[in-house]
């Protein structure tokens, strides 16, 4: 009898430390959102957009962990299809993103406007932990090519400082190795 490959290998392979480390983050900046927004109201300031982010990209969403500059609605969690975000083209390729003009993009089946409405300038960096690349910090403008690579080193440093908070705020680790968020009660 043949064995397929799936059957002679190990379950252990199948556990998803890159997922359980993006949940620990985003569990963990619930608790200090408004100190992480404070990061991202001094990112924007520095590349002199109009709003700035921290995303965090789960297999087919990408949500927002802090932001400024955009409505509250919105920098309090909210999801939107991997798809549709210049975030998640960070994720997947693990290196800084700039692009010049939004609306000459297309997200999915979407043009850049039906998905980010007036926004034109986005430029965005990986955020990585635990050998993944768990997310990304990204400022954008409702200008046309507003930022340069000067914007994504500034954006690596607010990154390397958003993450440090992220996991100062979790709990050391899991059995597994990977961060888990504190509870109510340890607070």
């Amino acid at each position: 009898m043949q064995l397929l490959s799936y059957e002679s290998c190990s379950l252990d392979v199948l556990h998803d430390t890159r997922s359980e480390t993006v949940a620990a983050l985003y569990a963990a900046s619930i608790g200090i959102r408004d100190d992480l927004a404070q990061v991202m109201r001094i990112a924007a300031a520095q590349a002199g957009a109009d709003a700035a982010a921290i995303s965090l990209r789960h297999d087919h969403v990408v949500v927002m962990a802090a932001a400024h500059g955009v409505p509250d609605r919105l920098s309090r969690g909210a999801a939107v299809p991997a798809a549709w975000s210049p975030c998640s083209r960070i994720t997947t390729s693990d290196r800084p993103l700039l692009i010049g003009d939004l609306q000459q993009e297309r997200f999915g089946f979407f043009p850049g406007s039906a998905v980010l409405g007036t926004l034109r300038s986005y430029a965005g960096v990986p955020l990585r932990h635990a050998g993944h690349v768990v997310g990304a910090v990204c400022v954008v403008a409702n200008d046309p090519h507003v930022f340069s690579t000067a914007t994504l080193a500034s954006l690596s440093q607010a990154g390397a400082k958003v993450l440090r908070m992220m996991i100062g705020y979790a709990e050391p680790t899991t059995p597994s190795g990977v961060l888990s968020a504190r509870s109510a009660s340890s607070e």
